[in-house]
């Protein structure tokens, strides 16, 4: 029988998901799990305390059981042989039933530097035969990753995470190109300036480009496996729209929301929210009230936006 492991580093909450974790090993920006047996629901709200923690993705892979995923956007269900990855800064809610699972963390920034549409993956889902690329690499590295020297690391998980991007392409998802050689650091420092400049009315690419040091059309290479600066821009205000939409105590309008979120106009955010998640954001909080607010009651994965959805759940 094929052993188990876990390495999201997270506590869930009392009377829910039971488990028993044992102690992690790291492999520079990636850390590797114990035997992990997963039952119950586990509800995780956006990270927030710990700075590197919500740096990090998950990637878990389950083989046996079955796993029920939240990600507050869509829903879904991940069966055996299948693996789902969940970005920490974004919310998510799990329910398992009888799952034996192995679970991995990386880094953000070690993840970008293989894939750097980062902003794709939350909810994603790997199915057979594409998931069984990375299910094998996550097994040898769980059984035999004690091998692997400290100082090499870093290196192991650079291996790690281009056999995600690997797999990703081959399952489908986009982008299918690179980042452009010799910059993935300028990159990640514009990324991480959009981040924190999301509110900005004056965040573009005239800023971004001053702000790490390039040109302007150096900052248009760098954008171009995302789809252009203007363009994620864009779409990341539309899932800090999407996150405020779904905070549980949150009654400010839409209209306001959508300022806070970046947007100059309520009618710009309700174009691109759309054009992201197929769905207008007015009618979006509509349904989850609806629904009463509660997790796995929100708008089926069919109004998503293919590159946020999980597939849907199975009757």
């Amino acid at each position: 029988m094929l052993r188990t492991f876990s390495a999201d580093g997270e506590r869930g909450d009392p009377g829910r998901a039971a488990g028993n974790r044992g102690p992690e090993r790291r492999l520079g920006p990636l850390v590797l799990g114990a035997p992990h047996a997963q039952e119950g629901i586990e509800q995780r709200p956006a990270a927030h305390g710990s700075r590197e923690a919500g740096e990090d993705f998950i990637i878990q892979l389950v083989l046996a059981g079955r796993l029920d995923v939240d990600t507050y956007g869509a829903i879904g269900r991940v069966g055996a042989g299948e693996i789902v990855l969940f970005d920490m800064r974004r919310p998510r809610r799990t329910e398992a039933c009888e799952v034996l699972t192995v679970v991995f963390r990386i880094a953000r920034d070690a993840l970008e530097a293989a894939f750097p549409a980062s902003h794709l993956l939350h909810g994603a889902v790997l199915r057979p035969p594409h998931a069984g690329l990375l299910a094998e690499t996550m097994q040898v590295l769980c059984h035999h990753g004690s091998l692997i020297p400290e100082a090499q690391g870093e290196r192991a998980a650079r291996v790690f995470a281009e056999m995600l991007a690997i797999t990703l392409h081959a399952a489908g998802w986009q982008p299918g190109r690179a980042v452009p050689a010799g910059d993935p650091a300028g990159l990640a420092r514009a990324r991480r300036l959009v981040e924190m400049r999301l509110a900005s009315a004056d965040l573009g690419p005239a800023l971004l480009a001053a702000e790490i040091g390039v040109s302007r059309s150096r900052l248009y290479d760098l954008f171009k496996p995302l789809g252009g600066v203007s363009r994620y821009i864009q779409e990341r205000r539309a899932s800090r729209l999407h996150d405020l939409l779904c905070a549980p105590h949150e009654t400010r309008s839409v209209a306001v929301l959508a300022y806070a979120a970046g947007f100059a106009t309520e009618s710009h955010a309700s174009r691109t929210f759309r054009d992201v998640y197929g769905i207008a954001p007015g009618r979006f909080r509509r349904l989850r009230r609806e629904a009463g607010d509660a997790p796995g009651a929100l708008p089926s994965p069919d109004v998503m936006a293919d590159g946020e959805a999980l597939v849907p759940a199975e009757p």
